[in-house]
């Protein structure tokens, strides 16, 4: 009896760590870098989100180009984490903040996933309930003149 228990266990933790990986594969980590000029040395301020992979294949491409040169993005080699960083150092941290909610107000006016196909209208699609009406109609409730 301890025995099944045990495997039973070890299966639903195979699973559930499973289910992560999988989930964690479709997704990225982005970090919002704001860069500025301390007392001696830089330093920063900075927000991390996740985002799917499309996204942020989309940022690292043209967050240049969203921006007009203001920012830039890397992937880390081991990690895989983008990191979006803000050319010039800002004065304070107060404008390395608010460049950090630049960088994703300028993200999401420029993302656009990919277009999906339209969906058929509901008497088009043969299990739909409009569809079901047409079909269910019988020449007794069709009136002769």
């Amino acid at each position: 009896m301890t025995g099944t228990f045990i495997s039973m266990f070890n299966l639903k933790v195979l699973f559930l760590a499973f289910l992560l990986l999988a989930a964690d594969a479709l997704a990225a980590r982005v970090i919002y870098s704001g860069n500025f000029a301390g007392s001696s040395v830089s330093t920063r301020t900075q927000k991390a989100t996740v985002v799917d992979d499309a996204k942020a294949e989309a940022i690292l491409e043209n967050i240049a180009t969203w921006s007009n040169g203001e920012f830039t993005a890397s992937k880390g080699r081991t990690t895989g984490i983008v990191t979006v960083v803000n050319v010039e150092a800002a004065a304070s941290k107060g404008k390395a903040s608010e460049l950090v909610q630049n960088m994703q107000a300028v993200v999401s006016e420029n993302y656009r996933p990919a277009a999906r196909s339209p969906s058929p209208t509901p008497a088009s699609r043969p299990h739909s309930p409009a569809a079901h009406k047409l079909r269910r109609r019988s020449p007794r409730f069709v009136r002769s003149y």
